[in-house]
């Protein structure tokens, strides 16, 4: 069994993929915050949150392209669409209670999930 086929390193390739799709909901509901916030005191803080997880978002995929591993398809699409399937509970973010939950699932998913700081 060659290093690349090792549980340990499918594992890794997972871990990284399960990353790369949280990175991809997040920059979605980032998108949909910015939409709705681009012009108040806010706008200019979740542009620079988008920036930070779109370069962690190149470097899981160097990492990805590096251990000779393939970006998952199905974990991407299917955190696309959790965060849309999100939206019927959040609104969207216009107002502040929907605001505060789209906030909180971005903090939840960036401790989750280590970005900001990773690279």
């Amino acid at each position: 069994m060659s290093e690349q086929e090792s549980p340990g390193s499918e594992r890794l390739h997972i871990y990284l993929n399960d990353h790369l799709a949280g990175s991809v909901a997040a920059i979605e509901l980032l998108e949909k915050v910015i939409e709705h916030h681009s012009e108040d005191r806010f706008g200019k803080i979740f542009r620079d949150w988008r920036g930070d997880i779109q370069a962690d978002q190149e470097t899981l995929r160097d990492l990805i392209r590096k251990l000779g591993a393939e970006e998952s398809a199905i974990r991407k699409a299917g955190a696309w669409v959790a965060e849309k399937l999100s939206r019927i509970k959040i609104g969207d973010v216009d107002d502040s209670a929907s605001l505060l939950q789209a906030l909180e699932a971005l903090a939840l998913g960036i401790t989750a999930s280590g970005f900001f700081g990773a690279h």
